[in-house]
């Protein structure tokens, strides 16, 4: 075998090797819980905030001066602040607008009281 064959094939090693190394560092890396990623955002959001009557039959929820959501039982909606929770699970988490509502629906349901309510996205914008 010539040296230029040797070096070559060393070279070739050296990057099997490193690869190997890559998909060893994927495979032991620990799982991460999408679910429950999802799940102690929308609890911290709701630890933070401050629920104010603001008409019949409906709750908002604020955080400082911006509202967060808004229970409207009048309209069975549950209003989501689009640029502070909404676009959090479609940015970072990647899910679409029906996986975004299936998944706060079920939310609500499970870890609150309230029933009966759609979530939906309001989108504000500022005007100067």
């Amino acid at each position: 075998m010539k040296t230029t064959d040797k070096a070559q094939a060393q070279k070739e090693l050296d990057e099997i090797k490193n690869r190997v190394k890559e998909l060893e560092k994927i495979i032991n890396a620990p799982e991460v819980d999408k679910n429950k990623e999802m799940s102690d955002f929308l609890f911290e959001m709701f630890n933070k905030c401050e629920q104010r009557f603001t008409g019949e039959k409906e709750f908002t929820f604020y955080k400082g001066k911006e509202w967060i959501y808004q229970q409207d039982y009048k309209n069975g909606r549950l209003w989501v602040r689009y640029p502070l929770v909404w676009q959090v699970f479609e940015e970072k988490f990647e899910l679409n607008y029906q996986q975004i509502k299936d998944f706060i629906t079920s939310w609500i349901e499970t870890n609150t009281e309230w029933k009966g309510l759609t979530p939906m996205y309001l989108y504000i914008l500022s005007v100067p």
